[in-house]
């Protein structure tokens, strides 16, 4: 006689321990009567026992959880950072791109103003003839020439020797302006 799904069961649950009183001892009565019924249920409990021997092998010990805790907190530690720094790097790209703009603009405009960009020698400047100014050029006592200062008119010209003179007597400077005029003088 073969056991049946129904038997299999019954089996089980004695060994659950969920069967009534009344239910166990009829359980027990057949066992006694089908041999094959009470080997099933040894079978059964040798099988549970190798189950409940390879879940309890598979349980870790304290070392290996204080283990797993201390990698998992680290990789969360790592992925945080990683995540902090992808966000901020994106904002500091940004503040770096906007600082290299300005710094780029102001260099190209101190570059232009410096003249340095100006290829033509400062003797070679275009003049327009009909614009109308007066020179000043500023000499050393030696009479070496320091630089050329340009006025669109006459008394700004003498405003700008006197402050020059000025400030020869107030400390010491050689430096001596020299008002000289372009043909458009007789204009004035």
């Amino acid at each position: 006689m073969s056991l049946t799904d129904s038997d299999l069961e019954l089996l089980e649950e004695h060994l659950d321990g969920e069967l009534s009183i009344a239910e166990d001892e009829a359980l027990r009565e057949r066992m006694n009567i089908q041999p094959e019924l009470a080997s099933a249920l040894e079978a059964l409990r040798v099988e549970r026992a190798a189950r409940r021997m390879a879940f309890i092998s598979m349980e870790p010990d304290d070392a290996a959880v204080e283990r797993f805790n201390r990698d998992a907190s680290r990789e969360i530690q790592r992925i945080d950072r990683e995540s902090f720094w992808r966000r901020t790097s994106g904002r500091l790209r940004v503040v770096a791109a906007a600082a290299a703009c300005l710094v780029i603009g102001f260099s190209v405009g101190r570059i232009a103003d410096s003249g340095v960009l100006n290829r033509k020698p400062a003797d070679q400047l275009a003049v327009d003839p009909n614009t109308r100014f007066v020179e000043v050029v500023l000499t050393d006592e030696g009479g070496r020439q320091l630089g050329i200062q340009r006025f669109a008119s006459h008394e700004r010209a003498r405003e700008f020797i006197d402050d020059c003179e000025r400030l020869r007597e107030q400390q010491q400077l050689d430096i001596a302006p020299v008002m000289s005029t372009t043909a458009q003088e007789d204009q004035f």
